[in-house]
């Protein structure tokens, strides 16, 4: 072997345990540092775990005794009504009770119908329009009225007055509004 020779086996050989060593503190740094996050990591779930575990077994026996369900109702209720008394209001010009009064004439009939009105039934009165027998009615001017879509219109004469007889042969008119246009 060639001191040339030799002197490449050396230095292959450092290199080669410089790589390994290199390698081997390199995982064991980053194996290190893993085993700590690992542990911080349990550690802080094992403080909010318990912590959880705590405030659940607080909740459940508040709930068990009611103390919450009360709270929750009571926020729901408004505050206390204020009551306030009526102010006094003093009488205004009232007229006092006195006992009624009316003069009775017995000279004078009763109305034949035991009450006086208009007696039932009412019969529309007739009246000779040219050749033709109407109904005696007064009517107001004509009006045009349209069907919701407007496609259909007609003209109407609405009805202003009613002439009827009753049983007694008393005349009865029947006055009605105009409608709106």
């Amino acid at each position: 072997m060639s001191l040339a020779d030799e002197r490449k086996a050396i230095r292959d050989g450092i290199t080669a345990s410089r790589a390994a060593t290199s390698e081997v503190s390199r995982t064991a740094t980053s194996e290190s540092s893993r085993e700590a996050s690992r542990q911080a990591i349990a550690a802080g779930r094992q403080q909010s775990s318990e912590a959880a575990r705590r405030a659940i077994g607080r909740s459940l026996e508040e709930q068990r005794r009611g103390k919450t369900l009360r709270a929750d109702l009571n926020s729901l209720k408004p505050g206390a009504r204020q009551s306030k008394t009526l102010s006094a209001r003093e009488a205004s010009g009232g007229r006092p009770a006195t006992r009624g009064s009316a003069t009775w004439d017995p000279a004078t009939p009763a109305a034949a119908g035991g009450g006086g009105g208009i007696a039932s039934p009412l019969t529309e009165k007739t009246k000779t329009d040219g050749a033709a027998t109407v109904p005696d009615r007064d009517y107001y001017g004509t009006v045009v009225v349209a069907t919701s879509d407007g496609i259909f219109t007609m003209e109407i004469k609405p009805i202003k007055a009613l002439k009827l007889t009753d049983a007694d042969g008393a005349d009865v008119v029947v006055n009605l509004a105009e409608p709106a246009p």
